[in-house]
């Protein structure tokens, strides 16, 4: 009688670990992508980090798998920075031809960031550069990915006006669903996801919350350093409380610190604000260029 209790207790144990092994609620993160320092990170106190597969983006900066072994043995959840809406020229997947004769789904350059490009993102071979992609972050041990350039659909309607804003919203869905899928049967279904900005996405395609576990939230408070509008705010907070009711963990990146030099006032009300909202937060360099590590706020 108690060898078959604790056999029923071994297979109660056993699906309780496999189906809820995957709930993660990191209470704060970092987001480096540009130079991070592994050992850095994996001797700080932040729970989770969103870097890139690469030091430097090239294949030949890529880090091994036992550097990202090491940010999980510290209990970091280790993220990987993967753009879906942009090609940039400095990835393994890039062609030197393309400068000259771009492939059709290949779009202009970013004015913004030089070296990106516009990509048609519902074109199958956009697809499946992400899909070896997504083949060489897994291999490399990533618990997740964080997906840029989102809001891709929204230049494609509105700014270059090829496409009407349901079909381009539609297609970044399918997108998301597609590397879902594929990251799903590649590593099992508690591979992580988390897309940045585009909230506004969820006004056209509710269901995204039904592919994603996190959304990232850039500039929300602050612009340049100034304090945004509060109408501003309060738009877009309308768009990031749907994902925050659907219990989507949310984060927001501020950039108000220049160097370690954090502005006190500014920093305080982040804390409030997302403490209120039940967000994570992060403060990041006002330079943009994400390539030094903050160290966490107390």
């Amino acid at each position: 009688m108690c060898r078959i209790i604790f056999l029923l207790f071994s297979v109660i144990t056993l699906f309780y670990l496999n189906n809820f092994s995957s709930e993660i609620h990191p209470d704060n993160f970092c987001y480096v992508i540009n130079g991070a320092n592994i050992d850095e990170i994996a001797h700080s106190e932040y729970e989770m980090a969103v870097i890139d597969y690469s030091y430097d983006g090239s294949e030949n900066g890529k880090y091994k798998k036992k550097d990202i072994q090491k940010l999980i043995d510290e209990d970091i959840i280790p993220l990987c920075y993967l753009s879906i809406g942009e090609a940039e020229d400095y990835r393994f997947y890039w062609q030197n031809a393309w400068y000259k004769t771009p492939p059709y789904w290949l779009d202009d350059e970013n004015p913004d960031w030089q070296g990106n490009y516009k990509v048609r993102y519902w074109k199958a071979e956009w697809k499946d550069i992400l899909k070896s992609y997504l083949e060489k972050i897994i291999a490399q041990g990533f618990k997740g990915i964080y997906l840029d350039i989102i809001d891709a659909y929204y230049y494609w309607s509105e700014i270059k006006g090829d496409l009407s804003v349901k079909f381009a919203a539609n297609e970044m869905l399918n997108l998301i669903k597609m590397i879902k899928d594929y990251t799903s049967k590649l590593y099992g279904e508690d591979f992580l996801i988390f897309i940045q900005n585009g909230e506004e996405l969820s006004a056209i395609t509710p269901e995204i919350t039904n592919y994603i576990n996190g959304l990232g939230i850039e500039e929300l408070l602050f612009t340049e350093g100034k304090k945004n509008a509060i109408e501003s705010v309060e738009y877009r907070m309308k768009h990031i409380n749907y994902f925050r009711h659907s219990e989507i963990t949310v984060l927001l990146i501020e950039y108000i610190s220049e160097g370690e030099s954090v502005d006190i006032q500014k920093s305080t009300y982040l804390k409030k604000f997302a403490s209120e909202n039940n967000f994570l937060y992060y403060i990041a360099d006002r330079n943009l260029e994400l390539d030094s590590l903050i160290s966490l706020s107390e």
